[in-house]
């Protein structure tokens, strides 16, 4: 993660964890239960509700992967968005008549809560006049390209073979939207891991996401028929021929998936039945496609807008951004899936 990033984040735990308050309402809910744990009998509903409110409204689609991880190594990720509201009820629910118990779960998160956002400030002050100035992208959607894994840039080779690559994904993106590859600027570098950051517009990015998502849904079919192949090698049975019809439905979902992808994308854009157009587009998603699958990772880091003076604290979002956050939550939550079924994919031998 390079500083820029991290500066970013410790503002977004200022906008949208101290200043909505997260902390003092968790803080509130705690008094009652503690207070209702020597006998006292005061109604909670309000304050719960109040919480509930703010947490699951929390804006986590907008950081990036890697700012998601150090949130979560902060203390503050798990206590805010919808894992924060299951958790919560859990603890309500569970603990109806143990109330000390439920109290010391929420000493727990406001302890967690206090040490993040202190976490936070800190560095935020020691980061002040080292970060260098965002790149102006008014109107764009910053999407950041890590070139990572097997899709790492280790030498002059890889780099002209990736950016090859990028230019392909660029290119077949941008004309499916109607715009050129001139329009997918480079605005930012970092270092480590190869990162790239391109200023796209909506529809750019919306189509990236979309890619992204159904690719997503590809892997996961074709990591569990992996999965399974697996499975049957472990009992070394005498007949592979199971294992290898596994295998070859494994590389066929994945083919015919990455083939229904292009065809799906393109049919929900008017007038993209240009030849040129559509098979620009067919390579942008195969390569795109491979690129995830050898480890690079593509990201959004979606803006959150200024509250204006005739909404006061509300933050108008355009129905883009909306949709954007709708599929990167559900990109977030397949990878996860996925993470999971890999985990468990190596299976040890049987015997």
């Amino acid at each position: 993660m390079n500083v820029s990033e991290l500066s970013q984040l410790t503002r977004w735990i200022d906008e949208e964890i101290v200043a909505y308050e997260v902390l003092p309402l968790y803080e509130a809910l705690r008094a009652i239960l503690q207070a209702n744990s020597r006998q006292s009998q005061q109604p909670f509903e309000e304050e719960k509700n109040q919480l509930i409110a703010v947490v699951s409204k929390v804006p986590l689609e907008s950081l990036s992967t890697e700012q998601l991880a150090l949130l979560q190594d902060f203390g503050i990720g798990h206590h805010v968005g919808e894992e924060a509201v299951t958790k919560l009820e859990d603890i309500l629910f569970r603990n109806a008549i143990d109330l000390a118990t439920a109290v010391e779960r929420l000493d727990s998160i406001v302890a967690d809560l206090q040490k993040g956002i202190e976490r936070s400030q800190t560095l935020q002050k020691a980061l002040e006049g080292i970060a260098p100035p965002e790149p102006d992208i008014k109107g764009k959607v910053l999407v950041r390209v890590t070139f990572s894994g097997e899709a790492r840039i280790a030498n002059i080779v890889d780099l002209r073979e990736w950016s090859d690559t990028w230019f392909e994904i660029g290119r077949g993106v941008a004309m499916l939207n109607d715009s050129t590859p001139e329009e997918v600027r480079v605005v930012g570098a970092g270092e480590g891991s190869l990162i790239i950051e391109l200023a796209v517009g909506y529809g750019i990015a919306k189509t990236i996401s979309s890619i992204l998502l159904e690719a997503l849904k590809v892997v996961e079919k074709v990591v569990d028929i992996q999965k399974k192949a697996l499975e049957i090698k472990a009992l070394k049975l005498s007949n592979s021929k199971i294992v290898k019809e596994l295998e070859d439905e494994a590389r066929k979902q994945r083919d015919t998936g990455i083939e229904q992808i292009a065809d799906k994308l393109a049919a929900r854009k008017k007038g993209a039945d240009q030849g040129d157009k559509i098979e620009a587009f067919r390579r942008a998603v195969t390569k795109l496609v491979g690129f995830v699958e050898k480890g690079g990772n593509v990201d959004c880091v979606l803006p959150l807008e200024e509250a204006t003076e005739e909404n006061g604290d509300e933050k108008p979002v355009p129905k883009e951004i909306k949709q954007l956050r709708t599929t990167f939550k559900e990109i977030r939550q397949l990878e996860f899936q996925l993470k999971q079924i890999e985990d468990r994919k190596e299976v040890p031998p049987v015997g």
